[in-house]
């Protein structure tokens, strides 16, 4: 289990208030990120999740609804 500092979970909401102040701003609905086993720091840095299988997309809205679609059980468990 991974445990987040207050100063990194400040960092991951300013980043998803950025995003989606973006999206806002350009009339964006959804966002699609993907990361695969050689470049997931794109997930990483939005969600703050670095999954361990070899695909997963994260799923952003406007209103900052986050899903994530991770491609091994293990990253559903964590």
């Amino acid at each position: 289990m991974v445990t987040l500092n207050g100063d990194f979970i400040q960092e991951k909401q300013r980043r998803i208030k950025v995003l989606t102040q973006e999206m806002k701003k350009r009339d964006v609905d959804v966002v699609l990120i993907y990361g695969h086993s050689w470049r997931k720091d794109f997930i990483r840095y939005v969600t703050g999740f670095n999954p361990t299988g070899r695909h997963a997309f994260a799923v952003i809205t406007a209103d900052a609804y986050i899903t994530l679609l991770v491609g091994v059980p293990e990253d559903v468990e964590r």
